[in-house]
């Protein structure tokens, strides 16, 4: 049993990033799934699917990764967990990198980068910083 599903979800990644993979499952959650699509939109993961696992209601997420010439995943960093949890207001958004990289939030519309948070005027949970 997974507590902390996000980083569950980070580490998954990182792990399969350091050893080069090409893809990497990650049990299903609502939250993991808008992080992964956040990652998709960004441009940190070439694709990811939804499958059903050995038993019917359990799924995973199969995310794929791309390194030419090299992966742009290099920092992946969990800021929000269940003990200290970390809010932005929409003025004061985090910056990842000078803007080179993005910070994923929880906000009212669902989980988005800080730069879409930005131009809608929100702000939420910070969950990690991507780079």
């Amino acid at each position: 049993m997974v507590v902390d599903t996000v980083a569950d979800c980070l580490t998954r990644i990182r792990n399969g990033v350091a050893v080069r993979k090409s893809q990497v499952e990650i049990p299903y959650s609502k939250i993991v799934l808008g992080i992964v699509s956040v990652l998709k939109d960004g441009g940190y993961i070439k694709s990811f699917e939804v499958k059903n696992g050995a038993k019917f209601f359990l799924k995973n997420i199969v995310v794929d990764f791309w390194y030419e010439p090299s992966c742009p995943i290099t920092l992946l960093k969990q800021i929000s967990k269940p003990g200290s949890r970390v809010y932005a207001e929409a003025k004061k958004l985090p910056e990842v990198a000078n803007g080179l990289g993005i910070a994923i939030l929880s906000t009212s519309c669902g989980i988005i980068s800080n730069k879409t948070a930005a131009k809608k005027n929100i702000g939420g949970e910070v969950l990690c910083h991507v780079f």
